[in-house]
């Protein structure tokens, strides 16, 4: 095996928080990669038990960081972007996989355009079954302006989280926030220049109902948080006519975030109902006509539903959602 260079191509951070074992698989997938020039930066964020493991593999790529204290996926992200020694960095949640050739492909597209972000789909896997990728319309072409990909993810044609390729990122995640991978995106590609896109699907990620992206939990007030930090940046990048139009869109969706978050947990609670409330609160037919004129038809159907009956909206997107498993 080739010995890692003193500044390696890329650097893959893996946050972890007692996760035990299970990361195992993890720290495989990427130690695998065709491409060796890297080094995996392992950060326990100060897990009490179930801790990164003490016998991992012996390679000089791997290094294990453990933090004394829990400080949360964002505080993680901004501790492991001032230690990266990487020209380019990604990052790889501790039971998700990658496939093989992931960072070569990744990393020829970024080079090969001169790219800040390289973006590709990313396949949804519960319980062992590979549900279909997250949401994935990027433009036309295998590169854009910034602009253009930060519309995609303001306009929910893409899904925005960390699970992308960044070169030398500089900009800090919202330690306040539990939902910050999407925030910290759109951070840096306000600061990009051109961003590449791959077709293929080389991310497994994996959805746990305990996790944050699988079950509704009290944190689901923070998307309501969300605009607040987006809002800026829009007015900052764009015209003031479509940073108007995009933060009214972005705002939107946010809604129906939350409302179909509420909808996948099928035993009543006091926070489903709370959720489903404040988000009914925040809808009009008149909203509905401009979702569907906007072409954001499924979420047009979603608030229709939600608006005559939560519960046969809830009905509908449970029935959706098990279709997709």
């Amino acid at each position: 095996m080739t010995a890692p260079s003193t500044s390696p191509r890329v650097t893959v951070v893996v946050a972890a928080y007692r996760v035990g074992e299970g990361i195992r698989p993890t720290l495989d997938s990427v130690l695998a990669q065709t491409m060796d020039d890297l080094e995996l930066l392992v950060i326990d964020d100060g897990s009490p038990d179930q801790p990164v493991p003490d016998d991992l593999p012996d390679d000089p790529r791997l290094i294990v960081d453990r933090r004394p204290v829990n400080g949360g996926y964002a505080a993680v992200t901004n501790h492991a972007i001032a230690r990266a020694r990487g020209e380019w960095v990604v990052f790889v949640d501790a039971d998700d996989l990658i496939e093989p050739d992931y960072l070569a492909v990744m990393l020829e597209a970024g080079e090969r355009f001169g790219a800040d972000a390289v973006l590709a789909p990313i396949l949804c896997v519960r319980d062992g079954h590979e549900i279909g990728t997250q949401l994935w319309n990027p433009p036309p072409g295998s590169v854009s302006d910034e602009k253009e990909a930060m519309r995609r993810l303001l306009h929910n044609d893409i899904a925005g989280s960390q699970h992308v390729l960044l070169r030398r990122p500089t900009v800090t995640s919202p330690e306040e926030l539990v939902y910050s991978d999407w925030v910290f995106l759109l951070r840096h590609l306000a600061t990009s220049t051109l961003v590449a896109y791959v077709e293929r699907p080389l991310y497994r990620y994996t959805i746990h109902a305990e996790s944050i992206a699988g079950g509704l939990h009290e944190s689901v007030w923070t998307l309501a948080e969300v605009p607040g930090f987006v809002t800026p940046m829009i007015r900052e990048v764009f015209d003031p006519t479509e940073a108007a139009r995009l933060d009214t869109t972005m705002r939107r969706l946010t809604v129906s975030h939350m409302l179909n978050k509420a909808a996948r947990e099928s035993r009543p609670s006091e926070l489903r109902t709370e959720v489903t409330s404040w988000c009914r609160a925040r809808m009009s037919w008149k909203d509905v006509l401009t979702l569907a004129r906007d072409g954001h038809r499924k979420d047009a159907a979603s608030w229709t539903l939600a608006l005559l009956s939560p519960a046969l909206h809830r009905r509908a997107y449970q029935f959706r959602d098990r279709r997709k498993g």
